[in-house]
C-alpha cells in the first residue's frame, strides 16, 4: 500500500513559524544577558597603594574596597595619571576599611591617587 505523496503545507509553514519564533527569543535572551553582564564586575584592579591608572577609557566602576586605611584617597576621571587633576576628581576614596558598592561611569579612564598608607583594591566592567 503507497503512502500519499502530497505535503500538508499548513504544517511546514507552522514549523518554520516555531523556528523562527525560537530563533527570535533567543537572541532577545542573548541581549538581555550581555546587558547584565555589563554591570557586574568582570575586573578587579588588585590591591593598590600607589597612584595607577587602572584602565583607560570608557568604565563603570560598581565597588571600592578599602583593604587598608589611611588618609583619603581619590579616583579620577583621567586618561592618564598626569590628567588626573583636582577638577577630575570623581569620588573620593574613604579614609575607612571596607567595601562600598558604587555605580559610577568613567568616560575617559580609571585612575587611583590613594592617600597616605592607604590601600585599596577596584571592581570595574567594561561598558
Amino acid at each position: 500500500m503507497a503512502l500519499p505523496t502530497t505535503q500538508n503545507s499548513s504544517i511546514g509553514n507552522s514549523v518554520t513559524d516555531i523556528v523562527t519564533s525560537l530563533q527570535n527569543a533567543v537572541q532577545a535572551a542573548n541581549t538581555i544577558a550581555n546587558a547584565l553582564s555589563a554591570q557586574v564586575p568582570s575586573n578587579p584592579s588588585g590591591q593598590l597603594s600607589v597612584d595607577t591608572l587602572i584602565v583607560p577609557g570608557f568604565v563603570r566602576v560598581t565597588g571600592v574596597s578599602v583593604v587598608v586605611a589611611g588618609a583619603t584617597g581619590g579616583l579620577y576621571d583621567a586618561s592618564s595619571i598626569a590628567t588626573a587633576s583636582a577638577t577630575a576628581q570623581v569620588f573620593p576614596v574613604p579614609a575607612v576599611a571596607g567595601f562600598q558598592a558604587v555605580n559610577m561611569v568613567f568616560a575617559n579612564g580609571l585612575v587611583y591617587k590613594p592617600g597616605a598608607a592607604q590601600k585599596a583594591a577596584f571592581f570595574y566592567a567594561r561598558v
